[in-house]
């Protein structure tokens, strides 16, 4: 009998640890960008990073433009549109972000490049990056730069406990020319950060005239915000094409 009950508890224990459906947890996202700046590739990954943030837990959407004149106001300008979209979006799946969250995430960084010893004084975007990898979370919080390292810099320098809390992946390529003297702090400072540096994979969608949906990126930005089945269409045409893409989406793929 004590043999029997004992055969029952291990099955029915194995049953219930096998049967289980493992629980993925999602990702921590917290985007650094100089969108609104020199061209549109930000937009382009921010309309895709919108259509797919029920995939993350997205934290902070940092406006960052070490060049040009990127700002707040970009983002704003584009989580305007994905509210516009995000009745259809809810059809299809749920756990969207409200559009209030995402404003509330969103922040200021540093307009400019910082100087040579490459930080300076903390920003609002700063800052909050600090908060976010403070938070007492056992996920690493990522940290995805698609514009200059100032404001990751910044929040290094004043936080430097962070760097075993975050992973990051900045697109270099031109970026480092605008941020040199913060990427030249990281580099000396923070040997053992954990970060993927990107250096060629900064292309937008190629122009051509068989693709033209491809080959006009605001366009194609405004089409992803009235189909919401239009990145699909894109992503199929650019697979079989072997076209170059933005692969600033790359960094949250």
């Amino acid at each position: 009998m004590i043999r029997i009950s004992l055969f029952s508890i291990i099955f029915l224990f194995s049953v219930q640890l096998f049967g289980q459906t493992p629980s993925v947890s999602k990702p921590r996202v917290l985007i650094s960008t100089d969108i609104g700046g020199t061209d549109p590739d930000d937009n382009q990954s921010m309309a895709h990073l919108l259509m797919y943030n029920d995939l993350f837990d997205l934290e902070g959407l940092i406006s960052s433009p070490s060049y040009g004149s990127g700002s707040t106001a970009e983002i704003f300008r584009m989580i305007n549109l994905y509210e516009r979209d995000l009745p259809q979006l809810k059809k299809h799946k749920a756990g969207f972000a409200e559009p209030s969250y995402l404003r509330s995430i969103t922040k200021q960084g540093r307009k400019g490049g910082a100087p040579f010893k490459g930080y300076t004084t903390s920003t609002e975007g700063s800052n909050w990056i600090i908060k976010a990898a403070r938070k007492k979370d056992s996920r690493p919080l990522w940290v995805l730069v698609w514009g200059g390292l100032d404001d990751l810099a910044q929040a290094l320098h004043d936080a430097p406990e962070i760097q075993k809390n975050i992973r990051g992946y900045w697109i270099g390529g031109p970026n480092k020319k605008w941020s040199a003297n913060s990427y030249a702090y990281i580099a000396a400072n923070f040997p053992d950060l954990w970060m993927i540096e990107v250096n060629s994979s900064y292309y937008g969608f190629s122009p051509t005239t068989k693709h033209q949906m491809l080959s006009k990126p605001l366009t194609t930005t405004k089409r992803v915000f009235r189909e919401p089945d239009i990145w699909g269409k894109i992503l199929k045409i650019i697979i079989r094409e072997k076209l170059k893409w933005e692969t600033l989406l790359l960094s949250f793929i």
